[in-house]
């Protein structure tokens, strides 16, 4: 998908706005490039993202006295000291990298509460509580033998369901990521479909 055409609102007007919006919010447990203000790239692991700042842990590329490894999809390895809870400033995040596998960035917070000598309060979600492999589509979407994206568009056009999907991946991007990446997966077909 171009990057430019995502970069264009409903009018066609280019919003770069959006654009930021629908592809550079970090979530937790993502890995990220930060340029600081020493102009030096450092790689963090989002901790939590609280709109203008992140909490996050610096990631090294060796390991060094107390650090943890860290564990990215694709096979990506590096360590983090989980004492050294640090903010970066959103504006400031550069590129996406990686994910961590859900055990790992579980794995990552106890050893931060360890760490800091807290007890850590988990709150689980009904979705926390189906195994990682299930699909990440919406079980709404799963449903009939024709699928509601084909019956949208024949009903509102091709548009109106990608910018449905924008506004489903704005939605759901600080709830739900598995449902903002199956719908950024579907709008990012179509604008292929459409090329």
């Amino acid at each position: 998908m171009s990057a430019n055409r995502l970069k264009r609102n409903a009018a066609g007007y280019r919003d770069d706005t959006a654009y930021k919006g629908i592809t550079g919010a970090a979530h937790p447990g993502e890995i990220w490039i930060y340029s600081t203000s020493h102009g030096k790239d450092k790689t963090f692991l989002i901790l939590q993202n609280h709109e203008r700042f992140c909490s996050a842990l610096a990631l090294l590329n060796d390991p060094e006295e107390n650090c943890i490894r860290v564990e990215g999809v694709g096979g990506l390895v590096l360590y983090t000291d989980p004492r050294m809870v640090q903010y970066v400033y959103n504006s400031e995040l550069k590129e996406y990298i990686a994910r961590t596998t859900d055990s790992c960035f579980e794995n990552v917070l106890e050893e931060i509460a360890a760490a800091l000598g807290i007890e850590r309060k988990v709150e689980t979600k009904a979705a926390e509580i189906v195994p990682e492999v299930q699909s990440a589509e919406p079980k709404k979407e799963q449903q009939g033998e024709k699928e509601y994206f084909d019956e949208m568009t024949a009903l509102f056009g091709a548009e109106a369901v990608k910018h449905f999907c924008m506004c489903c991946v704005y939605k759901y991007g600080l709830e739900d990521r598995n449902k903002a990446e199956f719908y950024m997966k579907k709008l990012m077909k179509m604008v292929g479909e459409t090329q």
